[in-house]
């Protein structure tokens, strides 16, 4: 009797323990599987607001403390250009310098036709522009106004030909000075010259003692080019006085014209005064 319950036991224990180890391992299994696969909404909720706050907080301080940074760059940036900006015109200014220029002198005519033109008058006035190049060169344009008298006479076969001449013209030359230590300075480059207007009289006193008078015989061409050349002296930074000789290449009267005073061009010596602005 005793063996059959003991056996009976021993059986019904070795079949309790594995399903009580199951149990428990069902039971440790499920509880794991709550805690970690589908934590609590009120744990999940915190620490999702605890990593947000830990994680996200500093990240937005630092994007703040980046753009204060990137700000003061640009704004540094934006300074250092003005500055430089500033520097350059600045440079630029003091290398430039304008001026008025006075002139006198005396004019004639070459060429062919030119033989029986006298020397006559020419005055001038104008802006002039210097803008330096190194300490040495400068380039100097000006634009004036020249107003020029001159006159001719011939005789033809016993007749006397005088022809009184006035040119209004606008004058344009533009220079490369070349100044030296002493305050020494000369000066070439081509001139352009447009003759705004030209009147002349040309009076014929005959052998007979007649007089006749004509107005407007020479028909002056649109342009004249040429080039120019200079020296002078520089008596401070302000004030400068030159001697300036022109020679045209073309002619200053317009060839299509019937005039007989064809073949001649313009030439003229002048002394001027300068007096530059700062």
């Amino acid at each position: 009797m005793m063996k059959p319950f003991l056996t009976s036991a021993v059986v019904a224990f070795a079949f309790a323990i594995p399903t009580t180890l199951f149990a428990s391992g069902s039971v440790e299994s499920e509880e794991s599987t709550d805690f970690y696969g589908n934590p609590p909404s009120s744990s999940s909720e915190s620490t999702a607001m605890s990593f947000s706050q830990n994680t996200y907080a500093p990240a937005e301080e630092e994007d703040e403390d980046d753009q204060f940074a990137t700000e003061e760059e640009i704004e540094e940036q934006d300074t250092r250009r003005q500055e430089e900006s500033s520097g350059r015109l600045r440079d630029w200014s003091s290398s430039v310098s304008i001026g008025l220029r006075a002139s006198a002198g005396t004019v004639t005519f070459t060429g062919d036709g030119a033989d029986n033109w006298n020397y006559g008058l020419i005055f001038g006035a104008g802006a002039i522009l210097q803008v330096g190049v190194s300490e040495m060169f400068s380039v100097v344009p000006e634009l004036g106004l020249s107003y020029r008298m001159l006159s001719s006479e011939e005789d033809q076969l016993g007749n006397t030909i005088s022809v009184d001449l006035s040119t209004l013209t606008i004058d344009i030359p533009i220079l490369v000075r070349c100044t030296f230590g002493n305050g020494l300075f000369v000066a070439l480059g081509p001139q352009v010259t447009f003759i705004a207007s030209s009147t002349d009289k040309e009076t014929v006193d005959w052998t007979n003692g007649n007089k006749d008078t004509y107005d407007d015989t020479i028909t002056p061409a649109f342009v004249e080019a040429g080039v120019a050349m200079g020296v002078g002296w520089k008596f401070d930074r302000d004030m400068a006085v030159d001697f300036r000789f022109f020679n045209s290449f073309t002619d200053f009267v317009d060839n299509s014209s019937s005039s007989s005073n064809t073949g001649i061009a313009s030439m003229f010596l002048q002394l001027g005064f300068t007096y530059m602005f700062r």
